[in-house]
């Protein structure tokens, strides 16, 4: 895990967030049976709350997309790639 101080408060909240939306339905699953969850962040690093939300064990086996705007840390693609998530980066306009 990367130390506290390298990682804005707003991340973990926000994967916190993220979790709470794939309850509610925010997320997309699509006609191949890939999740695809967006994430309009900036940089994320891995932290007990990003690892907490990829490594879920209540969104099924089908294939889990990241769509973020941002940068991952290598730890933290490392850790997403482990957890059995692909990540996509999409264009901010």
């Amino acid at each position: 895990m990367e130390t506290a101080k390298q990682v804005p408060k707003t991340v973990g909240h926000f994967f916190g967030k993220i979790g709470s939306s794939i309850e509610r339905g925010v997320n997309k699953v699509k006609a191949s049976g890939e999740m695809h969850v967006p994430v309009p962040v900036d940089y994320v690093t891995w932290t007990e709350q990003v690892a907490g939300f990829a490594q879920r064990d209540d969104l099924g086996t089908a294939p889990k997309v990241l769509l973020h705007t941002g940068q991952l840390s290598a730890a933290a693609a490392a850790g997403l790639k482990a957890a059995g998530w692909q990540t996509v980066v999409i264009a901010y306009p």
